[in-house]
């Protein structure tokens, strides 16, 4: 439960408190970008990238010869 404006708590609970509200804070800035990727989509984006730009142009007769000939 994040604090809100003139809330009274105890001072064992304030440091996480005021840890909570700020990591809330930040979520909703972070969602508030327009153009914002979670992690596991610009992973997923860089690992197609990576592909597309290495991926070897062979039929499958060639791809099985270079696997089998090293």
């Amino acid at each position: 439960m994040p604090l809100v404006d003139g809330m009274v708590v105890s001072s064992r609970m304030l440091g996480s408190m005021v840890r909570q509200t700020v990591l809330n804070i930040f979520r909703r800035k972070r969602l508030e970008i327009d153009d914002y990727q979670p992690p596991h989509v610009r992973r997923k984006n860089k690992i197609s990238e990576m592909i597309k730009k290495f991926q070897a142009k062979k039929n499958e007769a060639d791809f099985f010869t270079s696997l089998l000939m090293e």
